[in-house]
């Protein structure tokens, strides 16, 4: 949780196996769920994503490689089905730092209340 909202970050994979846990060990205690999509991996990413032994982790599988845009959309689903609040995307090959120096924030009053994005998945 950050203050009072409920905090996932969806990480959308293809063959990062090698990266996958890193990734995941790097995301800040405060985010409550993490999402890893694998997109139709040939390398036991899933796998690997599992044997991360974070409570937090959740792994989705695409049944084929849908591209990050699917997998992203994918993960969002479920984010939104959990109840989050606030929902980051983060790439599974670790070259995303989890704690910038800075933060950029973005809004769109298309997503405030999040019906939109609810009906764009």
């Amino acid at each position: 949780m950050y203050k009072e909202y409920c905090v996932t970050t969806v990480v959308p994979a293809h063959n990062e196996a090698r990266h996958i846990c890193r990734v995941a060990e790097s995301i800040p205690a405060f985010v409550d769920h993490v999402i890893v999509v694998d997109d139709g991996s040939e390398d036991g990413t899933s796998e690997a994503a599992l044997s991360c032994e974070d409570p937090r982790l959740i792994v989705l599988r695409t049944p084929f490689n849908q591209g990050v845009g699917g997998a992203v959309v994918f993960g969002y689903r479920k984010a939104l089905e959990l109840g989050s609040d606030i929902i980051v995307k983060m790439d599974g090959d670790g070259q995303m730092p989890s704690r910038p120096k800075r933060f950029a924030f973005w809004t769109s009053t298309k997503f405030t209340n999040g019906t939109s994005l609810k009906t764009m998945c």
